[in-house]
């Protein structure tokens, strides 16, 4: 029926084409049933589908783009200004094999307690138009929406991402502090969900696109077709049957 979902993994042009090692091998992640296709998900089951495919793929989160208020540390009260931040899973510059040029980037081990993890990764951009290249940048405070953030990383230079827009991100951030800088964009909710609350923690807030990388030597349709049985297990106890055409959206 509509509510029976099918992986895909998709490699589309602008992954193709991006300055990163084997791009040919990293992909999309896409849930299609008889309703609809979605490239929408939430965090739990990423999480799962990570565990149950270790050693075999890695998978990571990553948010839309948004506009926030950025405060470098020593710029002065009202001094804000809007930038670009993107909410991300620790995984994600390891699976773009993405190293620093200064301190460290986000890591697994910063997908810790929701809202209790303030660190960022800025890019080489915002370092040098921004903060005018500062060698004090790495642990230095820089204010997010009002709130104080630990930038432990610079990117390298020309690394945008996953996402092809007019502007690339200014900062990443991990995911889990989606309710401290008060992200509220590109999402879906279903059976209850309470969007006034944390979204990380919630099976039911779909909000994060999917990324995958699978090895040379896995077939990719292996990894959709492992992803689909999860889903459609999960289904039965998680979503009782409810269909993807009853989801709606919350946010633009």
């Amino acid at each position: 029926g509509g509510s029976i979902a099918v992986f895909t993994l998709l490699n589309a042009v602008v992954l193709r084409s991006l300055p990163i090692h084997e791009p040919d091998r990293v992909f999309q992640a896409l849930r299609a049933s008889t309703d609809e296709t979605v490239a929408r998900f939430a965090w739990p089951p990423i999480q799962r589908a990570q565990k149950k495919l270790a050693g075999r793929a890695e998978i990571a989160a990553v948010s839309r783009i948004a506009g926030m208020l950025l405060e470098p540390e020593g710029r002065g009260a009202g001094k804000a200004e809007s930038g670009a931040v993107q909410l991300v899973s620790g995984e994600y510059f390891e699976l773009l094999r993405q190293r620093p040029q200064r301190g460290r980037l986000l890591t697994g081990s910063d997908n810790v307690t929701v809202g209790a993890h303030p660190v960022a990764v800025i890019s080489d951009a915002y370092w040098r138009h921004q903060l005018l290249a500062s060698e004090t940048a790495v642990g230095s405070t820089l204010t997010i929406n009002g709130s104080a953030f630990t930038v432990i990383g610079i990117a390298a230079p020309q690394f945008f991402g996953t996402t092809l827009t007019l502007r690339s991100p200014d900062v990443w951030i991990p995911l889990v502090m989606q309710p401290i800088v008060r992200y509220a964009q590109n999402a879906s909710s279903h059976d209850g969900a309470d969007t006034r609350r944390p979204w990380p923690p919630q099976e039911t807030i779909e909000w994060l696109s999917a990324f995958v990388r699978v090895p040379r030597a896995t077939d990719p349709s292996a990894i959709a077709a492992a992803l689909t049985v999860q889903r459609q297990r999960e289904a039965v106890t998680l979503f009782s049957g409810d269909s993807l055409g009853n989801m709606r959206d919350i946010v633009g």
